[in-house]
């Protein structure tokens, strides 16, 4: 998922505030759901970006950010794998056989790793 849009911080950050829902919805001119909406997106964000303070390399912080698909943190987290460090140990025959990372994943996670200065065993 794509960071949220500036209006749906803006929508979270008036909430916040107090204002009821439908005092929000009215003020953006939008439904009581879609408050609700951009309020849970903001939160999961923000979540995400929480866990990339506590570690840059989180498969799920990484995912909620948007850095990385939502599915492919799926798969990783389905083979027991929280960050890119865990991946990197595992070499990158292992990386090329697990179900639901494609090729444009795969260019995304190895770029992400080389950011960071990570590398795949061989």
């Amino acid at each position: 998922m794509k960071k949220p849009p500036r209006t749906m911080f803006q929508i979270a950050a008036w909430a916040a505030t107090g204002k009821t829902q439908t005092e929000t919805a009215a003020r953006f001119g939008i439904s009581i759901k879609g408050v609700s909406a951009a309020i849970q997106r903001v939160r999961y964000y923000q979540q995400g970006q929480e866990l990339l303070d506590c570690n840059q390399l989180s498969i799920r912080g990484l995912a909620q950010t948007g850095v990385i698909r939502e599915s492919t943190a799926r798969a990783l987290e389905i083979e027991g794998i929280t960050d890119l460090l865990q991946l990197a140990a595992q070499g990158k025959r292992y990386v090329r056989t697990i179900k639901g990372i494609g090729p444009i994943s795969l260019r995304r996670i190895m770029a992400i790793m080389t950011q960071q200065s990570v590398h795949l065993a061989d």
